[in-house]
């Protein structure tokens, strides 16, 4: 009975190794957007109908434009910063606002420090999309 315990640790102990010997240690974490996409197109057909026109209108766009362009100006985008806190000690500075927004121009000028973190796949489409943002001067009213 013993030689018989010590042959079935060993045949469990090897059939884990085969298990999971051949498994990656670590696990490779990818994005799920288009597994969910697909679902939603499963739900619901008239999804994938309109990412469709939306292809088509897009091509037929870039065809009937000589192409994709660069763009000839730069976009301002007016901010507006709500600044909620209960105790005057919660309350941020203009200065720290306007970090925030210059941090937020760099990212989308591709001007930010840490772009040499961008995954591979994805610098090539990376770039400066011509949008500067700044604090609005008026309100929505126009005051």
């Amino acid at each position: 009975m013993n030689n018989l315990y010590k042959s079935g640790t060993l045949f469990f102990f090897t059939l884990l190794l085969l298990i999971f010997g051949t498994t990656p240690a670590t696990a490779q974490r990818t994005c799920a957007s288009h597994e969910h996409l697909h679902e939603l197109e499963n739900q619901s057909p008239s999804i994938k109908n309109n990412r469709a026109e939306i292809e088509k209108f897009t091509a037929q766009y870039i065809k009937n434009n000589g192409g994709i362009k660069g763009r000839a100006a730069t976009y301002n985008v007016p901010v507006v910063v709500h600044i909620v806190y209960n105790a005057n000690v919660q309350n941020i500075t203009d200065a720290q606002v306007q970090s925030q927004i210059a941090v937020l121009n760099a990212d989308f000028q591709k001007l930010n420090a840490d772009f040499s973190k961008v995954p591979t796949p994805f610098q090539s489409f990376a770039g400066d999309v011509g949008v500067q943002f700044c604090l609005a001067s008026k309100d929505p009213s126009g005051n």
